[in-house]
């Protein structure tokens, strides 16, 4: 047993001479001698090196991550690897385009982190003028890339530089000389809706919304940014926009479907069902022609008139459905949903009625009664005649029927199928 302890504090022991070790061997931060290996291989034309040098430096550590300077080389070293790609693209000689932008948003991306190192200097920025040259003669290749990828629909790799763009439009690198002020934003709005496309497409829903208040300022796609942008709000659960945006759809675009059915959808879900009820009314107001607004607003009559109980929805629902058969007379469910319906009305009279014979009115409510029936049993079997196959619409209402009208050879035919 001691000697099992023995052997347990020897290896102790080691872990912990090794880790001091490790700690030991970690050489402190020099940045003469990084400056010195930097300065070998910009002097031998090679960039490669030196961004791989940097790169080390930079994970290992954070004071030279922190430093302005070196940032500032790190900039340079890819501006000159993306002139090399230009040049094998220029020359034609195996160049690798998907690279040659990579260095150019590296580029952006490393000029901003050393501007704002170099802001926190005491003696005031230094590399500034660097800096603004570099951003300002990429700027147009920063907007290429993006439509590179977005054109490929690599829309993970597009957004980073739709995004880059945006995000520096009157940035002081970007505005601070003469050349600098030609409109930056000229395309904004373009690219805005690039990236909008592009982080839905994604599935990058926070950053499809970023831009929305740019997008959408012109009438070119702004019905699709509207749904992508309310589709993005659905998918992050921010109820508010995302009824927002549906609304401002709908009133701009009253005849695209995506805008008033899902307000409708929304508000049933939430049983607001009036409310449902308006943003159909409000589609109708716009597009009269709409038979599938007008199914929409017999359904939701229909549905009203089991909530509220009251005749004078089941009436709406009925002039409803008319319009649609108006418009579209043979439409097998507009039947189908008037069958119902009445089926529905002979089912509230017979529960409200006093049927029993010898009662009062016995023969004329019986008659009613049997009116409701056989106003359901027409529509039903237009419903047949039109859609013989989609024997959801009608099977189940016919059945009824046929039994309750006492079509017994009928109802026999019918359970054959």
């Amino acid at each position: 047993m001691q000697h099992k302890h023995t052997r347990f504090l020897l290896f102790m022991l080691f872990l912990v001479s090794t880790v001091s070790m490790t700690a030991q061997d970690k050489e402190p931060f020099k940045k003469k001698a990084l400056l010195k290996e930097i300065k070998t291989y910009n002097k031998a034309k090679n960039p490669a090196k030196t961004d791989e040098t940097l790169r080390k430096a930079f994970t290992q550590y954070p004071e030279a991550k922190a430093d302005a300077e070196l940032m500032n080389y790190e900039v340079n070293a890819q501006y000159e690897l993306m002139l090399q790609e230009n040049r094998k693209i220029y020359l034609k000689t195996n160049p690798d385009t998907t690279k040659y932008f990579s260095y150019v948003f590296q580029t952006y991306d490393y000029a901003l982190r050393c501007d704002s190192l170099d802001q926190l200097s005491v003696r005031g920025p230094k590399f500034s003028s660097n800096l603004t040259d570099k951003l300002t003669s990429l700027r147009n290749n920063l907007r290429s890339g993006g439509k590179f990828h977005y054109k490929k629909k690599n829309y993970a790799q597009a957004w980073p530089f739709f995004d880059m763009y945006l995000s520096t439009i009157g940035h002081p690198l970007l505005t601070k000389n003469a050349k600098a002020t030609t409109p930056l934003d000229v395309d904004s709005v373009e690219i805005a809706q690039a990236a909008v496309i592009s982080a839905y497409g994604a599935s990058q829903y926070q950053n499809a919304v970023k831009y929305l208040h740019i997008a959408v300022l012109d009438t070119a796609n702004r019905s699709l940014i509207y749904e992508l942008g309310a589709k993005s709000y659905e998918q992050l659960q921010q109820n508010l926009d995302y009824v927002r945006l549906l609304k401002q759809g709908l009133a701009e675009y009253p005849r695209t479907e995506y805008f008033y059915a899902s307000l409708i959808q929304y508000y049933n879900e939430q049983e607001s069902y009036h409310q449902a009820l308006d943003m159909i009314n409000e589609a109708l107001a716009a597009d009269t022609l709409n038979h599938k607004l007008w199914y929409l607003k017999g359904r939701q009559c229909q549905f009203l008139s089991q909530q509220d109980n009251g005749l004078n929805w089941q009436d709406e629902a009925l002039e409803a459905y008319q319009r649609v058969l108006a418009l579209q007379p043979e439409n097998a469910e507009a039947f189908a949903a008037i069958g119902e319906l009445h089926l529905h009305q002979a089912h509230e009279f017979y529960e409200k009625t006093d049927l029993r014979i010898g009662a009062a009115n016995y023969s004329r409510n019986r008659k009613k009664l049997n009116t409701f029936y056989q106003q359901a049993l027409d529509a039903y079997e237009s419903a047949r005649r039109l859609a013989p196959d989609n024997t959801q619409l009608w099977l189940e209402g016919l059945r009824e029927v046929y039994y309750k009208l006492g079509e017994g050879k009928k109802l026999r035919e019918l359970e054959k199928l």
